[in-house]
């Protein structure tokens, strides 16, 4: 699709490939692509169709999972995780709609080799699912302290000046904020 505009005393078109994801301003002289994508007429590799697909049905069967968990708190404690949860249910089913409607923008071939780095959001996903369940039994901050040195490493981070440094004005904040101000009664634990 495109639009013509004129701006100032030239004629601008913009150009939206709704099939590549990609917009872009046509100028006598040049062609901007918005959000720094180049604007070429070509598909971008996105994900694999039956990956999608397969990340979606994950995604639904964790969160049904966790709205079951979640269905019995007390006090409407478990409206926010059912909506979260409903939430993920509608977003997974919309991308499964997507692999059927838009077919073609899904170009890489589907190869299940696992490597390290396609099983980081997995095993990122089960370190939050083990840090909220280690919260009832180490306590909410010796638990997030924990999870704060262990996920800065595991993602990459090696300033180690920059996490203790995180670390040293984060756990003060929150437990201000937490204790002091809201007198939340955080889980206690091992420390504090």
């Amino acid at each position: 699709m495109e639009l013509r505009a004129k701006v100032g005393l030239e004629w601008m078109a913009l150009h939206i490939y709704s099939d590549y994801n990609l917009i872009a301003v046509e100028t006598k002289e040049s062609i901007i692509p918005f959000r720094g994508m180049i604007a070429q007429q070509q598909k971008i590799d996105v994900m694999t169709l039956w990956g999608e697909r397969i990340a979606a049905g994950l995604c639904i069967s964790f969160a049904l999972f966790m709205a079951w968990t979640a269905w019995n708190f007390p006090a409407a404690g478990d409206q926010f995780p059912l909506f979260s949860c409903g939430s993920i249910i509608l977003i997974s089913i919309l991308m499964i709609l997507r692999t059927f409607l838009q077919p073609g923008v899904f170009t890489q071939k589907f190869e299940f080799g696992i490597k390290f780095e396609d099983l980081k959001p997995l095993i990122i996903t089960v370190i939050v699912v083990l840090y909220v369940r280690a919260i009832f039994e180490l306590g909410y901050y010796t638990s997030s302290f924990i999870f704060l040195i262990f996920m800065t490493l595991f993602v990459g981070v090696r300033n180690y000046k920059m996490i203790a440094l995180t670390a040293v004005i984060l756990f003060p904040l929150m437990y201000a904020f937490f204790e002091l101000f809201l007198r939340a009664d955080m889980p206690r634990g091992i420390l504090i």
